[in-house]
């Protein structure tokens, strides 16, 4: 009977070895038994890419446990109706990772748990996660910050992962320290200086651990002075929040205590505590402020002059670091020089936006918060950077001409166009609906915009055996230099790769003094700025004009939906914690989430609104818009006389109001319509977004022909396209 009994039970869950179990009071469990799949999807740096995991989850029949469970076996026909490709499982070397992953694949994990609770997951070389149909951000570059406070049901819990392939997968499920828990290894702090004051400005990235929101008290008290004021927060429900924190500007002492109490408790108890050591700083140091994107708290690394009797301003030079490089280490590869003071930001990660949308803006903030804190020559402002950090030089150069009197690109690359080409599926088809989204990331297109390096000076410097960079990119540039009649100084290294020099006495493809000699013989006339040869295609605050990531900017608010169905509440505060959670991920930032109805209680005003769901389910849709342009709603959605039906729509859009604020749209009109916006790459550079989008839900298997209409709502026409209208 108990052979007989056991056939039983594996007739009836023939997956069950790639089953994983966490009974009760299990501390932690590897990812060690999976299934996988590949090739399901064409991804590149596209706004549309196609995904037959993603359609699968749209139509709502993948995600959560009660679709069904992946195992061994089962099969997926690949999108736009491609080869049947089949789970298969895989198992986890002693280390716990899964080198055999191949990129671009999907990785399923079965939990199977004795309780409902809540664990972190911690997992590495994924694009990104749903946890029980739930969207979670990954950890592509590895950085080993993301830890994740996730929800498990009692039962069967489904992980299903994206792996990126830029390195080993590898996850785990560990309980929670805490209700609330502060990640150390992300603080975002400045260093102190002997005999300056210091804006004491943090970053605090706070774990919530529980299945519901916690408003906590931030207390701040330095060693060396009085408590600061305390400032309110809140954490929704299984979320990261890395909140900002400023101190008064006398407080410099060795250290700060940061306390975080309970606010709805009697009595505040303190829920998690850390000390912040701030060193001080023996020549570069960093330096942060409050950025105006999104109130975060974000660092720059400053090289400051060497001390000199002379009486001369010192040159303000912005130096942009490549990619996996932070702006310590940039900072770290110059040498002090009594005639200059070099600024490096961050792109608001090592990897961050490549030095444009976000990272652009982030590149001038630094600029003003430096040049407003420190006496520089502002008829010499120069600009340079490496790898990534040269296409930077570039963008910022041709964008922005008047702001600098020469630039210096080191290894640089021109464009995404020029440096991936070959490398992925075309941007966008020739079509009407192409050149929308074509047009949506004009900025990008560095050649375009290089008649504006007229009278201003160029030092073009790359090793003539770079590997990452292919001298070609330089070589390019040169041609194009000598189209336009500019004159450019040139330089290849002999026998060099992408990085050379001594990193203790200052890196020579950065600290090179041949660039210092070109920016000599420059200055700028602040008083008569260079007007731009060819209009750079950018709004006031520097975004793609007419892009839809502008919402995202003004210390904008991410507010979910309370008035829907179960499913669509649950997709819009999933969707906006995902959000939430790629912008601090990507960005080093803070999106603060809150619901509806607290909305329209709190009325905040002159913040960028982000809108999830529609008129039907989100009840600060009014409060929000004011606009009534366009109408989303459970089953439709219309604007300018146009109307759509179905619930398979997806919608993104960005509306202007008259006070100056934009207005963000992700939803849909129904469940798979949201859940067909789910992965739109909102974040990833390169991949432009109108401010408006409206999609059926076969984008995921169709691509472009999936696209109903697209164009831009302050510099229209939309284009439409009949064929993906009709439900």
């Amino acid at each position: 009977m108990k052979i007989y009994g056991l056939v039983v039970s594996l007739l009836l869950c023939p997956h069950v070895g790639a089953q994983l179990s966490l009974p009760v009071g299990t501390q932690e469990l590897p990812i060690t038994k999976a299934v996988a799949i590949d090739g399901m999807g064409r991804w590149g740096r596209r706004p549309i890419n196609s995904d037959a995991i993603v359609s699968r989850i749209a139509e709502g029949k993948l995600g959560d446990p009660a679709m069904g469970i992946p195992k061994a076996g089962d099969t997926i026909v690949g999108p736009g109706g491609g080869e049947p490709r089949a789970w298969a499982e895989l198992s986890a070397n002693e280390a716990s990772e899964f080198p055999q992953a191949k990129q671009g694949a999907y990785i399923a994990a079965h939990i199977v748990s004795d309780e409902a609770r809540v664990m972190i997951l911690s997992a590495s070389g994924n694009a990104m996660v749903y946890v029980n149909g739930a969207p979670h951000v990954g950890d592509p570059y590895g950085v080993g910050y993301v830890q994740l406070p996730v929800e498990l049901r009692k039962g069967d819990n489904l992980l299903l992962f994206a792996h990126a392939g830029r390195g080993t997968f590898r996850a785990k499920l560990a309980a929670p320290k805490g209700d609330v828990t502060i990640i150390e290894s992300d603080i975002t702090r400045p260093d102190r200086r002997e005999g300056a004051e210091v804006t004491l400005a943090f970053g605090l990235p706070v774990q919530n651990a529980t299945n519901h929101p916690r408003h906590i008290r931030v207390e701040r008290v330095h060693k060396a002075g009085q408590p600061a004021e305390p400032a309110s927060f809140t954490l929704q429900a299984c979320s990261v929040t890395k909140i900002p924190i400023e101190f008064d500007s006398s407080a410099t002492g060795p250290s700060v205590t940061i306390s975080l109490r309970d606010a709805d408790a009697a009595g505040m108890p303190e829920l998690a505590a850390t000390t912040v050591q701030l060193p001080v700083a023996q020549a570069q140091f960093r330096m942060t402020y409050v950025s105006e994107i999104d109130g975060s708290v974000q660092y720059m690394s400053i090289v400051p002059p060497a001390k000199s009797d002379s009486k001369t301003l010192p040159w303000f030079v912005l130096s942009l670091h490549g990619a996996d490089v932070e702006a310590t280490n940039q900072a770290a590869s110059y040498a002090l020089s009594p005639d200059r003071l070099i600024a490096c930001p961050t792109n608001r990660r090592k990897y961050g936006f490549d030095w444009e949308d976000w990272g652009r803006i982030d590149a001038l903030e630094a600029m003003d918060a430096t040049l407003k804190a420190f006496h520089t020559d502002p008829t010499r402002q120069y600009l340079t950077g490496h790898s990534m950090g040269g296409h930077g030089t570039w963008q910022l150069g041709v964008l922005y001409p008047e702001r600098f009197a020469a630039i210096a690109p080191s290894a640089g690359w021109l464009s995404f166009e020029s440096y991936l080409s070959g490398t992925g599926p075309a941007y966008a088809p020739a079509t009407e609906i192409g050149a929308v989204f074509e047009k949506a990331r004009a900025s990008c297109d560095t050649v375009k915009f290089m008649p504006n390096l007229k009278n201003r000076g160029v030092y073009i410097l790359h090793g003539d055996a770079d590997d990452n960079v292919p001298v070609e990119q330089a070589r390019r540039a040169r041609a194009e230099l000598d189209k336009l009649s500019i004159s450019y100084k040139f330089h290849e290294q002999p026998g060099a790769g992408h990085w050379w020099g001594d990193e203790h006495s200052g890196a020579a493809c950065l600290d090179w003094p041949a660039i210092w000699t070109k920016f000599s013989e420059f200055t700028r006339d602040p008083a008569h700025p260079l007007i731009a040869a060819v209009k750079p295609p950018l709004d006031a605050r520097g975004f793609a004009a007419g892009s839809f990531r502008r919402a995202f900017d003004r210390r904008f608010i991410l507010v979910y939906s309370t008035g829907g169905s179960d499913a669509e509440n649950a997709w819009s505060f999933a969707k906006a914690r995902f959000d939430a959670e790629q912008w601090w991920y990507r960005g080093n930032g803070y999106a603060p989430i809150m619901s509806d109805t607290d909305f329209i209680e709190q009325s905040p005003v002159g913040h960028n609104v982000i809108v999830y769901g529609n008129s039907t389910c989100n009840k600060a849709w009014a409060a929000a818009l004011g606009d009534k342009r366009m109408s989303l709603a459970n089953g439709s959605v219309s604007i300018d006389g146009r109307s759509f039906s179905g619930g398979d729509i997806g919608v993104l859009t960005a509306i202007d109001l008259p006070d100056g604020r934009t207005i963000g749209v992700i939803g849909g009109t129904g469940i798979n319509g949201m859940r067909a916006v789910e992965r739109i790459p909102i974040f990833t550079s390169g991949a432009g977004l109108p401010d408006l989008m409206i999609v059926r839900s076969s984008i995921w298997e169709h691509e472009f022909d999936g696209v109903i209409g697209a164009g831009f709502l302050h510099d229209g026409p939309l284009v439409w396209n009949d064929k993906a209208a009709a439900p």
